[in-house]
């Protein structure tokens, strides 16, 4: 058995200190337009609504710099720099990030951070930049999984990437904050660690999950900084 360990991660409020996506509303100076924007928001189409905001933001001359530059200015959580250079420079870790962001997002802000390399994959909405300078950002994938947002489906994508991957992993740590985190959580096995992030949604769907059953098979712990996960890496996994 390989003791390669898959680390994956989340990327708003797990590696970013914010919302990527939301952070947009920061480069709308009319505080009425903004509320009238949120307002188009309908439930489970989040993709849909950000191509609303990235046109709207366009049509108001903000141009993809400028949403980059914002971008770069956004915080990470305390520790993660330390945290993905730590797992790029030890071998018996792969890292990939799921997120519900997208693919330009995701990857301006770890650029600007010097932090691209230290990601093997991001699994993400597609988002490119057309010709009039608009970005347009496309769901991930389609799938069957009701209780999942109908662009992702985490836990669908994160057994797709096992089933695929070239070789079988020793272990799967799974690291978010979300609700939409949950679903991946539950298709961990006992072998594999669920890490929710405190004080977020994760956690408390995580808390209230029934005792019966054993719908959670992997070990939890929970995290508040990059440096505690850094530990645990190196306390699981030290060979």
């Amino acid at each position: 058995m390989s003791n390669q360990v898959l680390v994956v991660f989340d990327f708003d409020h797990t590696i970013l200190d914010d919302n990527a996506d939301t952070s947009l509303f920061n480069l709308i100076e009319d505080n009425e337009e903004a509320r009238a924007l949120w307002d188009q928001y309908e439930e489970g189409k989040w993709t849909e609504f950000m191509n609303k905001v990235v046109t709207f933001v366009h049509s108001k001359g903000v141009s993809v710099d400028n949403i980059k530059n914002e971008l770069s200015k956004l915080p990470l959580v305390y520790g993660f720099g330390d945290l993905l250079h730590y797992i790029k420079n030890n071998p018996q870790f792969d890292c990939i990030i799921v997120s519900d962001a997208n693919s330009l997002f995701i990857e301006t802000i770890l650029k600007a951070r010097g932090l691209l390399d230290c990601v093997t994959k991001i699994i993400t909405n597609p988002a490119v930049v057309n010709d009039n300078g608009k970005i347009i950002i496309s769901p991930c994938h389609s799938h069957t999984h009701e209780t999942c947002p109908p662009n992702m489906c985490k836990g669908t994508l994160l057994q797709e990437f096992l089933k695929n991957a070239e070789q079988e992993y020793f272990a799967v740590c799974y690291i978010g904050d979300g609700t939409n985190d949950l679903c991946p959580c539950l298709s961990l096995t006992a072998n594999d660690f669920a890490f929710p992030r405190r004080s977020y949604s994760l956690e408390k769907k995580i808390d209230t999950l029934p005792t019966s059953g054993h719908l959670l098979k992997a070990k939890v712990m929970k995290w508040e900084s990059g440096l505690q996960l850094r530990y645990y890496l190196e306390e699981f996994f030290h060979s």
